[in-house]
C-alpha cells in the first residue's frame, strides 16, 4: 500500500520540501512505497520577495491582473511532471495519533507530515506598530498598501510621512521603491502635498 508524505503549505518551504521529496522519490525508486501530497488553501504560490514592487507601483502603471501575474504562479504548473499530488483545500484539523488530516472539502491520511504553513509577522514589541501599520505578506496586502499610499498622497493637505517597520531586505527595497515613486505621486496631487 502506498503511504502519503503530506506537505501542508505551498510557500517557499513547503514547495521546496515537496519538490525535493519528489526528486528523492525518483532517485531511490520509491514510487510504489510513497506518494508526495502538497496541500494549500490557495491555488497559487506567491513569490513574496517581489511584493514590495506591487506595493509601490502606481495603479495607472499596471493593472492588478498584470501585477498579480508577476508574483503569483499556479501550483499545478509548478509541480506538474513531478509526481506530486496537489490538493487545493484548507486544513481544518490534524489528528497526529490517527495520522489523519481533515480538509474543508475532503480528508487524507499520512505516514509522514511536513507542516510549512508560514510565519506570523513579528512586530518586535515596537509600541503601536501592529495597530497602526499595514502588513506585506500577500498580494492583497501589497495592493492595500499601494492604494493607501496613493490615497494618502491624493487626499492629504500636509506633508506625508511613511514609516517602514522593518529593515530587512523587503523593508529596504520597499523604502527605496517608495522614495523613487514619491515624485510621481507629488506630480499627481499638485501643490497640496
Amino acid at each position: 500500500m502506498v503511504k502519503n508524505i503530506v506537505v501542508l503549505g505551498a510557500g517557499f518551504g513547503g514547495l521546496q520540501a515537496a519538490l525535493t521529496l519528489s526528486k528523492k522519490q525518483k532517485e531511490h525508486d520509491f514510487w510504489e512505497k510513497y506518494s508526495v501530497v502538497l496541500i494549500d488553501k490557495n491555488p497559487f504560490h506567491t513569490f513574496t520577495p517581489l511584493l514590495y514592487e506591487i506595493a509601490s507601483t502606481s495603479p495607472e502603471t499596471a493593472s492588478n491582473l498584470k501585477l498579480q501575474n508577476l508574483v503569483s504562479f499556479p501550483i499545478n504548473s509548478l509541480v506538474s511532471y513531478r509526481h506530486i499530488t496537489f490538493i487545493n483545500d484548507e486544513v481544518t484539523g490534524v489528528d497526529m495519533e490517527r495520522k489523519h488530516i481533515r480538509l474543508s472539502r475532503s480528508e487524507t491520511d499520512f505516514e509522514y507530515l511536513i507542516i510549512a504553513l508560514g510565519a506570523e509577522i513579528n512586530y518586535f514589541d515596537i509600541p503601536g506598530l501592529k495597530e497602526n501599520s499595514l502588513q506585506l505578506k500577500t498580494f492583497s496586502d501589497a495592493i492595500k498598501m499601494r492604494d493607501r499610499i496613493t490615497d494618502t498622497f491624493r487626499n492629504s493637505k500636509q506633508n506625508v510621512r511613511i514609516v517602514i517597520g522593518g529593515g530587512g531586505a523587503t523593508g529596504v527595497e520597499l523604502a527605496g521603491e517608495i522614495k523613487s515613486w514619491i515624485p510621481e505621486l507629488r506630480r499627481e496631487c499638485g501643490s497640496k502635498c
